[in-house]
């Protein structure tokens, strides 16, 4: 009962929050401005990949924030080859965010803390996430972005690739928007959003963090759109603690 209630506030209070931003929305730019956003801890050279795939996009207005949570030196090191790039900006913070130790527990909620510090960097009027060892198709931002303008969506996403354990790839059934139907990467959301941040804490309500956040979107109300197509592959990552899909 106490959760239920808990919910219930929350999503009130959410859709209060998102009518002031409807109110105090700017006109939507017909280029924006799009914030891709990455967190990492020990990519190490897999994190070439996601980056990678960023630069190679056909949209080319855009940012890629990196958010590195303690990451060790060696992705660090990684990441800096980049940022001669002026559109790769890089932060590592001092402290690693606070998780389960281990197990699914871990993988539910990993790399919330420097999400959530990557959609508080972002100068864009999109974010797009992307994992630090996933990659992105080169369309995929025009796609996302494209499909978001003509709809009048506020949280877009896509069809995703997921690398099975024999190597073979299996693409997400679409919808209806439900866990295993949607993958972290294959979304776009409008910045002024995220005062809805992930919560560290739903692996204790059994969920991960990014579908925690999509389910909260649209119990408040978000205007979601569904663009058929693959736009990402997420690469498998054997012992993290993921579940197969």
């Amino acid at each position: 009962m106490k959760e239920w209630i808990r919910s219930r506030l929350e999503t009130s209070l959410d859709r209060t929050e998102l009518e002031r931003v409807r109110r105090e929305r700017s006109p939507e730019s017909h280029r924006p401005l799009v914030s891709i956003r990455i967190a990492t801890y020990a990519a190490g050279d897999a994190i070439r990949r996601p980056i990678e795939s960023c630069l190679a996009q056909s949209y080319t207005n855009f940012e890629v924030v990196i958010v590195g949570d303690c990451c060790d030196s060696r992705t660090a090191a990684v990441i800096r080859e980049y940022t001669s790039d002026s559109r790769v900006h890089f932060v590592n913070l001092g402290m690693r965010g606070q998780y389960p130790q281990s197990g699914p527990e871990m993988w539910q909620v990993a790399g919330s803390t420097p999400m959530n510090v990557g959609s508080l960097l972002a100068r864009g009027e999109w974010i797009a996430p992307c994992d630090d060892d996933d990659e992105f198709t080169p369309d995929h931002v025009e796609a996302l972005v494209g499909h978001g303008l003509a709809t009048g969506a506020e949280m877009v996403w896509s069809d995703a690739q997921m690398q099975q354990p024999d190597g073979a790839w299996k693409p997400t059934p679409g919808p209806p928007l439900n866990h295993g139907r949607i993958s972290h990467g294959s979304v776009l959301f409008r910045s002024d959003l995220r005062f809805m941040m992930l919560n560290r804490r739903s692996y204790l309500m059994n969920q991960p963090a990014d579908w925690n956040l999509w389910q909260r979107m649209s119990r408040a109300g978000v205007r979601i759109a569904y663009r058929p197509g693959v736009t990402y592959r997420h690469y498998l990552n054997p012992g993290n603690g993921a579940p197969d899909l």
